[in-house]
């Protein structure tokens, strides 16, 4: 009698919601129209959006981030799984890169499940998603055979190489052109990259660099992108930052890298690295990006991209 009145206590719609509404996991409730009727903590904490920002609205709605431009949510395709799962009553998953209300993409994965009413007709849908970095899709070593395969990679430094980081702003410029969401450039500068390969040959010179990008890449967020530019420098772009911000993570990469070493023949060696930066303007293309983000420092190291140095393997 006490383990059932304890149940019945627990079972109460209010308790039940709350428990619900508290979760870490994300979790959100839409009616038959897709229009959003609940939205628990952890779908606020994942995707940056608050209950008051979501509740109404239809899950594809365009909702204004905070630099006040648009963006999709979750259910932006008619094959997603909310949707299929709406449409054929069966639960459906996927894998997919969700859009934070700052602009960079998270991983996440998700798992959708129709809601029934007692007559056994679908009324709404419900949907959990977490955050997902180790699924093969964001492995960075599945990342790398899929740009191996496709002559996209840089072999020597294991990030994309310079035709492909090209394409990467290509695209980023594109969208800041028809969506406003803003980005950040960072071009990181091995210096005195020559004498380093005269004195420990190519071998310890790539070991320099790798040692140089891996810490780079370890300091950026899941959603920004560092690749090959030239011989001695790296191209990195900040999703969705503002001016403070990259001036910030400009003058920690400098830091964090200058204070790394690697052992090489018996030798430690540091690099010494320029970190030049500029935030995205309206009406630029390659060149002016690229122009203004060279003049942001007079320590400039701006060299000619080498297709020799960054073949794409």
């Amino acid at each position: 009698m006490v383990l059932m009145s304890a149940m019945s206590d627990l079972c109460q719609p209010e308790i039940l919601r709350a428990v619900v509404e508290s979760l870490r996991v994300g979790l959100y409730m839409v009616d038959r129209d897709r229009r959003i009727v609940l939205w628990n903590d952890g779908a606020e904490h994942i995707t940056g959006y608050l209950r008051q920002d979501v509740i109404g609205k239809c899950c594809n709605d365009r909702l204004p981030n905070q630099g006040g431009h648009l963006v999709h949510v979750l259910c932006d395709a008619a094959a997603s799984p909310l949707n299929q799962a709406m449409q054929e009553g069966k639960p459906r998953e996927a894998y997919i890169f969700l859009q934070h209300k700052l602009g960079h993409r998270i991983p996440v994965h998700v798992w959708a499940v129709p809601i029934r009413n007692s007559h056994g007709g679908v009324v709404g849908a419900a949907e959990t998603f977490e955050e997902e970095y180790h699924h093969a899709m964001t492995d960075p070593t599945r990342r790398a055979e899929n740009l191996a395969v496709h002559r996209c990679l840089d072999l020597s430094c294991d990030v994309p190489n310079h035709i492909f980081t090209r394409s990467h702003l290509r695209e980023h410029l594109a969208i800041f052109a028809e969506h406003g969401l803003p980005f950040g450039v960072l071009c990181v500068s091995v210096q005195e990259f020559q004498r380093i390969r005269s004195t420990c040959g190519r071998p310890g010179a790539e070991a320099v660099l790798r040692m140089v990008v891996g810490t780079v890449k370890h300091y950026l967020g899941p959603g920004d992108f560092i690749g090959r530019w030239a011989e001695n420098e790296f191209l990195a772009l900040l999703s969705g930052c503002a001016q403070s911000e990259l001036e910030e993570v400009s003058k920690s990469v400098k830091t964090i890298v200058e204070q790394t070493e690697i052992e090489w023949w018996g030798d430690r060696f540091k690099a010494s690295v320029s970190v030049e930066r500029s935030m995205v303007q309206t009406g630029d293309t390659i060149e002016s990006l690229l122009k203004r983000v060279e003049q942001s420092s007079d320590s400039s190291s701006a060299s000619t991209p080498d297709q020799n140095a960054t073949g794409s393997g």
